[in-house]
């Protein structure tokens, strides 16, 4: 019971991390390109390409994080369920 509540919590922080790692990686990059392009203003551009990269970061992870465990779940009626089903008799 234990172990599968565990593996999923831990995939979970898996795709949190990679995708952080990702996220960074997107960020890092959006700046050295904006600062290549204008070395005047690098101070503006960092700041802008931070802040934007830090809310969708954000965004993205408060929708991942409510997919693990979603407040509603689809319901499954018994009687429906065996309906469908093949009898075996």
């Amino acid at each position: 019971l234990f172990s599968s509540a565990c593996s999923t919590m831990a995939s979970g922080a898996v795709g949190l991390l990679v995708a952080t790692l990702l996220f960074g990686g997107i960020c890092f990059a959006l700046v050295l390109y904006l600062v290549s392009k204008r070395p005047a203003e690098y101070q503006l551009l960092i700041s802008m390409a931070v802040s934007t990269c830090f809310c969708l970061w954000v965004f993205w992870c408060c929708t991942y994080m409510a997919q693990l465990n979603p407040m509603i779940g689809p319901t499954v009626k018994v009687k429906e369920y065996f309906l469908d089903t093949p009898s075996h008799s």
